[in-house]
């Protein structure tokens, strides 16, 4: 039997995701209900390790999965989808709530990072809704995925 648990962080993986997202949104379809999906980036993550190694990434990496458990409600799954991004499948949430969540979640990992990290790392969050954005979960990951990107490039015109 294959595990649908992340070894470092203990989070779900993309495994667990790939079968799990689906049955949620066809659920979701039937009850007409919305599903947020979150797609999660650290900002510098490469620097992070070139600069203080490969144990302090996974330090990090760690301890963004605890800021991440911290802010999601019972019915929230979070996954390490791979490397240094992570999801978050949100039942139940529309879209202007999942705006409000990402900015609660970088407010959680500003207080609780600490100083040996937020000062390297940060994070881009992007996020879509279901049904409104898209039907499927492979569309609802692309735009998710596309607008972390938009994020992400409108956080280094800022630097």
């Amino acid at each position: 039997m294959f595990s649908e648990k992340d070894f470092l962080t203990s989070l779900y993986n993309r495994r667990f995701v790939d079968n799990f997202v689906p049955k949620i949104l066809k659920k979701a379809s039937s009850k007409t209900k919305k599903v947020s999906l979150l797609v999660i980036d650290v900002n510098h993550f490469k620097k992070l390790n070139d600069t203080f190694g490969h144990y302090k990434g996974d330090m990090a990496l760690k301890k963004i999965a605890e800021c991440l458990k911290k802010n999601i409600r019972s019915s929230d799954i979070v996954a390490r989808w791979g490397g240094d991004e992570f999801l978050i499948i949100a039942p139940d949430m529309d879209k202007i709530s999942a705006e409000a969540f990402s900015k609660e979640i970088e407010r959680t990992f500003f207080n609780e990072m600490g100083e040996e990290f937020k000062n390297i790392i940060d994070l881009s969050i992007g996020q879509a809704t279901f049904p409104d954005d898209a039907q499927t979960f492979d569309e609802l990951l692309s735009l998710a995925d596309n607008n972390m990107y938009t994020v992400k490039y409108r956080k280094r015109l800022k630097l």
